[in-house]
């Protein structure tokens, strides 16, 4: 049961992290300081973190025009 829910709290965080990135793209270069895509748990949200990390600013920028 403790690791269900231990697994379930990392997942959060990483979830947390990855909107946070895309909700204010200037905390990326201070987060990939601390988190690099092989600390996340989960696969997928390790892809997405690499993916947002490779990203550039410009990009963010065009998608918060648009949504």
């Amino acid at each position: 049961m403790t690791d269900v829910l231990e697994s379930l709290h990392l997942q959060h965080a990483e979830q947390i992290i990855i909107a946070s990135i895309i909700a204010n793209p200037s905390v990326a270069d201070n987060v990939a300081n601390i988190l690099k895509p092989a600390d996340f748990y989960d696969e997928v949200y390790s892809y997405i973190y690499g993916i947002l990390l490779d990203l550039s600013s410009d990009f963010f920028i065009l998608l918060k025009l648009f949504f």
